[in-house]
């Protein structure tokens, strides 16, 4: 059975007691035997009894050094107890002290361990925002790649289209240089035809150059008939004539005609019964009677045009004879077909 300090130092003392106890009963038994003994043998036991004396004298002076002894070990005892107790007492303190800092170490740990079970919790609900966040970033990601691809495909086709135009660009400022090309072409060969018929009428009320075209009044090419006249058929021939000497200087695919456009002032109306034709309808019988006569001429018909303008582009606004005798013209001028 485990013993306290405590209870060993006790039994210890105990054990002490007892034997000095036992020690002293035992020559107080001797002392009294001894006494009866001497009183029953007093004389044939007196020396006997005088040796037993000094003998328990003896053994009285021993038991007294052995209680002297027993005493001192018994205050060692007691003070090896007090040494026991106060380290009883330290331990106990210490223990106290342990129990109390395990119970703080305790609640520490049981509110840590709240703290990180909430902690945990947190994080998983982050984790599980996180996740959403990322699924949601790689839809967008997904997203934004398609996008891509689809901007790709229209960057293509931007850059094929913008190679296109510029592909058009290029032809049409090839185009363009062309048509500056035939633009000036056509000046020339203008200039050159309508230098050449002016050179040969002086009467600018008869003929003459405005801007691009050879202007001739319908009164010196057409007779009263509506038919051409003589004169205006050696005008016509005139002008058929410079027409030929330009377009024999010209190589092909380059292309010039004649255009003629009848113009005409509108008809004064006296008699409503019999009114004359409308201007259009005179100006389109000049431009029959105009073209075939040219054709007759040795003109290919493709090499020529003529127009009908009725009264739409009056060269003179005003509203007297004299203006509308002005407007009453055909207008000759070189084309470029192609």
């Amino acid at each position: 059975m485990f013993l306290t300090p405590t209870q060993q130092l006790d039994n210890a003392l105990r054990r002490v007691f007892e034997d000095a106890f036992i020690g002293v009963l035992g020559l107080s038994v001797i002392f009294f035997i001894a006494i009866a003994s001497s009183q029953l043998n007093l004389q044939s036991e007196v020396s006997a009894g005088a040796e037993a004396v000094t003998q328990l004298t003896a053994n009285v002076s021993n038991l007294k050094s052995e209680v002297k002894q027993t005493s001192t070990q018994l205050s060692d005892i007691r003070k090896e107890r007090e040494k026991l107790q106060k380290e009883l007492a330290d331990i106990k303190t210490a223990r106290e002290q342990l129990d109390e800092q395990l119970k703080s170490t305790s609640a520490q740990a049981q509110s840590t361990e709240k703290t990180l079970q909430t902690q945990v919790k947190e994080k998983g609900e982050q984790v599980k925002v996180l996740g959403d966040t990322i699924a949601g970033l790689k839809k967008d990601v997904e997203s934004k790649i398609n996008d891509l691809a689809v901007l790709e495909e229209e960057l293509t086709t931007t850059k094929k289209n913008l190679q296109d135009q510029q592909d058009l660009t290029t032809t049409l400022q090839n185009q363009n240089d062309v048509i500056a090309t035939k633009a000036a072409l056509l000046q020339t060969q203008r200039a050159q035809f309508l230098q050449a018929l002016e050179s040969q009428y002086f009467d600018e009320a008869q003929a003459r150059v405005v801007e691009n075209n050879f202007v001739v009044q319908s009164a010196l090419l057409f007779a009263p008939d509506g038919m051409v006249s003589p004169q205006g058929q050696i005008i016509l021939r005139q002008i058929m004539t410079q027409y030929q000497q330009i377009v024999s200087d010209i190589t092909p695919p380059e292309k010039f005609i004649l255009m003629a456009t009848v113009h005409t002032a509108d008809p004064v109306v006296m008699d409503t019964l019999n009114a004359p034709p409308t201007a259009l309808e005179t100006t389109r019988q000049r431009a029959g009677v105009l073209n075939k006569t040219l054709v007759s001429m040795g003109i290919d018909p493709n090499d020529v045009g003529v127009v009908a303008a009725g009264a739409t582009r009056p060269f003179d606004t005003r509203v007297d004879e004299f203006a509308r005798r002005r407007n009453q013209r055909v207008d000759f001028t070189l084309v470029q077909v192609n």
